[in-house]
């Protein structure tokens, strides 16, 4: 018997694979440079495998006598299609490529005919099971924006030629997945490189500098801890070392800390006594306008719609004017009268009194000016003006972002988000995350209570920074986020001030870091 015939027979298509794969370079049907196993050679790859699997073959003939089989290794495949324009594509591989310089492992195929077809294989790799790294990809995915990825049903004998089958339709993709990767000797890209260094790793032999890289940061920031145990000072390191990175920064600061915690220059605005007015009507977008001022002061649907009536018939230019046209307003039944006073009481708490210079006037955008802008909160006494005023200047950030164009990429720190991304303003939150980043806009959300924020918010913070959190309810939700282990779940509870535990698409497996104080 020879050498071939001792062979497993699925083992037999690996060298016959590898010959497919380079026979395909050359033709340049595939481009090996989308082969994620730090840049290698994907023919040396299946070769290594093909070596790998004649060695194996002896081993299992001694592991069937004893009634055990070797499992085949983890293999999660999907087809990618890209919605948006090529500089997702780019976004989404160098996420992948940053990952895979921490040890995962991926192997990608474009086939261009006709249209574009994209697959993506995850492979196990050690310490990244491909069902686990499977479900962090979709997360980049999502994260990324313009990408969506869908099961492939692939298995390791798909061949080459099922694949160029051209019975399979191909996806109407703007661009194709391959457009930007770059070759083994390229440097790695800025976004690769730490940009922020955060502190020093604590559960390791020798202690090292951590950092999160602009990806980390582009993908948004989760900051959870409770009181005392050193979130704000996080939030603060990080602030200061965005800026140096260029970018700028705003600090919704709830309750005026972080003047006194952060190490570098700064101003402070604040809305009332500056003033630094912020107006829903002034965003030239009647819809828009309606669910910002829905969402900041809690509309029922009954005062929403009468809200939505009012502008779009008198189109109010600010919100005194909108005041006014309330109060003035004819009621036509005992209910509307009860809609109306509703309304009018909940509009009336911004425009009179005191927080009144912070909701009227020309626009002041905190974000101009560069440097670090902290929005002193505290200057308004009651949650539903901060609420209010913290979604107000977000949605008119967003829609200037999104109707014009941006040179400075903008950071909001939200600090006790838990106030301002409360349950009525969840899906608002949720767009607004999900979308903001393809416009420069990213957010660093700061909470003692993580589970008092939406789901929506959670997942699309793709890096997190968990400070001690004593309630098990906010502790159970981040371990099951994070996955963590056993051992690291239990430690969210014993963390000491200023450590915390980190995980990003940079830094995929949590670990702990204790942050730097200046």
């Amino acid at each position: 018997m020879g050498l071939p015939d001792r062979v497993p027979r699925p083992l037999r298509l690996i060298p016959a694979a590898a010959a497919t794969l380079v026979i395909a370079d050359v033709l340049s049907i595939i481009d090996l440079g989308a082969v994620h196993a730090a840049y290698g050679a994907a023919a040396g790859a299946v070769a290594a495998a093909a070596l790998a699997g004649l060695r194996g073959a002896r081993r299992a003939r001694g592991s069937r006598a004893s009634g055990r089989q070797r499992e085949p290794p983890g293999w999660a495949s999907f087809e990618v299609e890209v919605l948006g324009e090529a500089a997702d594509a780019t976004r989404f591989l160098e996420a992948l490529k940053e990952r895979s310089s921490h040890g995962s492992r991926y192997v990608i195929v474009t086939i261009l005919g006709g249209g574009v077809r994209s697959y993506l294989v995850v492979l196990d790799s050690p310490g990244f099971p491909a069902e686990v790294e499977a479900e962090i990809v979709k997360s980049l995915a999502t994260a990324v924006g313009g990408v969506r990825l869908s099961k492939a049903g692939l298995s390791p004998s798909t061949t080459l030629a099922e694949l160029l089958d051209p019975s399979r339709p191909a996806q109407p993709s703007n661009a194709p997945l391959l457009a930007s990767l770059r070759t083994p000797g390229d440097r790695r890209t800025s976004t690769t490189r730490p940009i922020s260094i955060i502190g020093e790793r604590v559960d390791s032999p020798t202690p090292t500098q951590v950092g999160l890289t602009e990806e980390d940061v582009r993908g948004h920031v989760g900051i959870f801890g409770s009181t005392g145990t050193g979130k704000t000072t996080t939030a603060a390191v990080l602030a200061c070392s965005l800026t140096k990175a260029g970018f700028s920064v705003v600090i919704l600061d709830w309750h005026g800390e972080y003047t006194a915690r952060l190490n570098c220059s700064h101003r402070s605005v604040y809305p009332v006594t500056d003033p630094a007015p912020a107006d829903p009507l002034a965003l030239g977008d009647d819809d828009l306008s309606v669910e910002v001022i829905a969402r900041a002061l809690s509309l029922t649907p009954p005062q929403e719609y009468m809200l939505a009536s009012i502008i779009e018939r008198f189109r109010p230019r600010n919100l005194r004017d909108l005041y006014k046209i309330i109060e003035a307003r004819q009621d036509d039944s005992r209910w509307d009268k009860e809609v109306r006073k509703a309304l009018e009481r909940k509009v009336g708490m911004l425009v009179k009194g005191k927080h009144a210079p912070a909701f009227t006037g020309s626009w002041t955008n905190p974000a101009n000016g560069g440097s670090i802008a902290v929005v002193r909160m505290d200057e308004m006494r009651i949650t539903l003006a901060r609420r209010a005023y913290s979604l107000f200047v977000l949605a008119s950030e967003f829609v200037s972002r999104s109707s014009g164009t941006h040179a400075l990429d903008v950071v909001f720190i939200l600090d006790e988000a838990h106030n301002i991304f409360n349950a009525p303003e969840a899906e608002f939150a949720g767009t607004l995350l999900a979308e903001s980043r393809k416009y420069g806009m990213h957010f660093v959300v700061a909470t003692q209570s993580p589970a008092s924020i939406p789901n929506s918010v959670l997942l699309n913070t793709n890096t997190k920074i968990v400070h001690a959190l004593r309630s098990a309810r906010d502790r159970d939700l981040v371990a099951s986020t994070l996955s963590l282990p056993e051992k690291l779940a239990r430690w969210v509870t014993r963390l000491d001030r200023g450590e915390a535990i980190l995980q990003a698409p940079s830094q995929p497996e949590p670990i702990v870091v204790r942050v730097k104080l200046g």
